[in-house]
């Protein structure tokens, strides 16, 4: 009896061809071939963990399959006798071929003749697999200047072993090999071997390559999501590749762009591979790398720098409209999905979408997703009693022509939106709204999350408790009265990674029944550049969001609420009331209040109403430090500010951790002080003054 032995190379194949000796291998044995794989796909992938060897699985298991494969295997060789067995693994490549050979006659019992059937990639080629591949494991790839593959020394190493017989060598090249098919080219070794001319493994034509936007799509999907499992398969990501295998199946080619690397990679691979290709020509003339990819006559090294990360720098081009229509499919990138609507994703994505097929496979990924099955019926005619929205926000739900902007173009015209947020302030300034009656609104937007990821960075809010618990009650408080959303706006540095603050946004929305809808999310699914800078979504991007958002609002209302109100914890006051300094009114688009203006040496005497949170202050007005005293205690807030003369911006400067203030004191230098955000103390000082509206408390007791 001789030994076949197929050794890859990885990525070349091997899958399909061990997919078509597996479901013709009684008709090989019936030819006097024996082909036992250990399971459909993996042939004797696991046989090197018997010589030490690794494999991508649990390597205990894989070495219990292969002994047990190679007992079964010799029981039937000794009660069939074929002429040949035949075994196919890519790891056989790189394994010693000493020790391989003496595993196979140790088990069977007696030596053996062996045949080598070995397929091979152009570097070129190989590389743009080796990619593919790496990205289905992590956001990262091998730089292209770093790629070099040595096959010739291992195929060498198995051409000198002394029971060889045979070794037969085919480039894994369409253009280059039988019927375009590795399958084909394979039986037309067995059949030159053998001497059978009747061979002819049936052609398994699956393909399990991606389009560019495919691998673009599928290397920002692990880099948002999955950033800390790098090199390591995971289920939401294998269930993407799976999903377009099979979309690629039904489409009968794959959706997209052909991959295919930029000139100067091509030939900055070659370059760093032309002694192996050259030496595997010389051993295997027939084998014909050199011709399969001509060297570009081009200085590679130039274009070197533009070679990033982003496996899009790398690749000839991708329409941007199919890597949308892609990313429209995913629940994590697409609004319409997170709210149930599965129709949208698969229109206009190619043209067999529409089919039984494509619904069917699409359906069986959303449900491994756990996306809703079909879109909520808004509860209680939502529609029809939505009359009045109330914005609570900060900086991105002020810009002009941003998400609001968006949202009131799309809403029908007799739904009032009261926008009364302000910018450069944390969310913890809309506790003055928790003694109001927010039931005269159907809906409440609550916008703070960039503020606050800014803010929890320069430790100016609180501990994460003090933090958490105080935002609690706050949303708690609004969403007992109505619908509450909380809208996911985040920096640009946390896209990727979703900060605390974020998290602690997202948890306490769920917790009180209200909605988390991230815009964060949708941002990533637009186009570059998705920021006008760190901390504020391109406006085109946010006008967009609000569009959708108002179009689906009735959707995003809670049909219920289990949140408690704890309004009796909160009292604002306007300072004025306590102090006969002098007072103005400010104004501007979305604001307005009256100021006291506090000088140097004035004093407040605040009523006993819990732990000051915040001041609501005019910076425009505004140089100084308010000292806060109480219970035996100093806390000193700077709150030095560029003067601007006939300007007005308004500012909630919130007190870290809360303070038992009794008294409120302006003076023009302190020690030790906590700073505030946006302060600008280069300029030179002005008269000390302090523009302030109203102070904001919650009882100590409940903190």
């Amino acid at each position: 009896m001789e030994v076949l032995i197929h050794i890859g190379d990885a990525t070349h194949g091997s899958s399909f061809i061990q997919s078509g000796l597996h479901s013709f291998r009684k008709a090989l044995l019936d030819k006097g071939i024996l082909y036992n794989p250990v399971s459909t796909g993996t042939g004797h992938y696991s046989y090197i963990t018997l010589l030490g060897g690794r494999t991508r699985g649990n390597d205990t298991v894989r070495a219990e399959m292969a002994a047990k494969n190679l007992r079964e295997t010799s029981d039937l060789v000794s009660k069939y006798k074929p002429r040949y067995l035949l075994l196919s693994a890519e790891n056989f490549l790189g394994a010693n071929p000493e020790e391989i050979s003496k595993l196979i006659d140790r088990s069977l019992g007696l030596e053996t003749k062996k045949h080598i059937i070995a397929f091979l990639r152009h570097p070129v080629d190989f590389y743009l697999s080796t990619v593919q591949q790496q990205l289905k494991a992590d956001h990262k790839f091998a730089a292209p200047y770093t790629f070099r593959r040595d096959i010739i020394q291992p195929l060498s190493l198995w051409r000198q072993q002394r029971d060889l017989k045979s070794i037969s060598v085919r480039p894994f090249n369409e253009s280059r090999i039988n019927d375009s098919s590795a399958i084909a080219e394979f039986s037309s070794i067995l059949r030159d071997i053998t001497g059978d001319s009747t061979i002819n493994i049936p052609d398994i034509r699956a393909n399990n390559s991606l389009s560019v936007e495919q691998i673009i799509l599928l290397q920002e999907f692990r880099r948002y999501f999955l950033p800390h499992k790098s090199g390591v398969f995971d289920t939401e990501s294998n269930r993407i590749v799976s999903l377009f295998n099979e979309l690629n199946e039904i489409n009968k080619d794959i959706i997209g762009t052909q991959p295919e690397l930029v000139e100067a990679v091509r030939a900055c691979i070659i370059d760093n591979n032309i002694q192996n290709i050259t030496e595997v020509d010389k051993a295997f003339p027939n084998v014909g790398l050199q011709n399969i990819h001509p060297h570009p006559d081009i200085d590679w090294t130039s274009d070197r720098g533009n070679w990033t990360s982003d496996v899009r720098s790398i690749m000839k081009g991708y329409i941007p409209e199919i890597l949308n229509a892609l990313k429209a499919l995913l629940p994590q990138y697409s609004p319409d999905l997170t709210s149930g609507d599965r129709q949208k994703t698969l229109q206009n994505l190619f043209a067999p979408a529409s089919s039984q097929q494509a619904t069917t496979v699409y359906g069986t990924y959303l449900n491994q997703t756990g996306a809703p099955k079909q879109k909520p019926a808004p509860g209680n005619d939502a529609k029809a009693k939505i009359n009045k929205v109330l914005v609570l926000g900060t900086s991105n739900s002020i810009l002009t022509g941003g998400w609001v902007d968006g949202f009131i173009q799309r809403l029908p015209e007799h739904i009032e939106v009261h926008n009364k947020s302000v910018g450069g302030s944390p969310g913890t300034q809309f506790a003055c709204w928790c003694d109001k009656d927010l039931s005269g609104y159907d809906c409440v937007i609550f916008d703070s999350v960039v503020n606050d990821e800014n803010m929890t960075a320069k430790n100016l809010l609180g501990d994460e408790s003090f933090y958490s618990k105080l935002i609690f009650e706050i949303l708690s408080t609004i969403a007992s009265q109505t619908n509450l959303i909380v809208l996911g706006f985040c920096n640009e540095r946390f896209l990727k990674n979703k900060s605390k603050v974020y998290k602690i946004h997202q948890r306490i929305a769920k917790e009180v029944g209200g909605t988390f809808l991230s815009v964060a999310d949708f941002a990533i699914n637009m186009p570059e550049p998705r920021f006008r800078d760190g901390a504020h979504i391109s406006i085109d991007i946010s006008r967009d969001f609000g569009k959708i958002f108002a179009k689906d609002l009735a959707y995003y209302l809670p049909n219920n609420s289990r949140a408690k109100s704890y309004a009796d914890n909160f009292k604002t006051i306007h300072v004025s009331q306590y102090s006969s300094s002098e007072t103005v009114t400010r104004k501007s688009r979305l604001f307005e209040a009256k100021f006291c203006r506090l000088k140097h040496g004035d004093v407040v005497t605040l009523p006993p109403l819990g732990n000051i949170i915040g001041i609501q202050i005019d910076s425009s007005d505004t140089y100084g430090f308010a000292k806060f005293s109480g219970d035996g205690s100093t806390l000193v807030q700077s709150m030095r500010f560029p003067h601007r003369e006939g300007k007005f911006l308004a500012y909630f400067i919130p007190v870290f951790n809360g303070f038992p203030a009794q008294k409120l004191e302006v003076v023009d230098a302190a020690e030790t002080f906590v700073r505030s955000m946006h302060e600008e103390t280069r300029d030179p000082p002005v008269e000390c003054r302090l523009a302030v509206s109203t102070a904001t408390f919650w009882k100590a007791d409940q903190a």
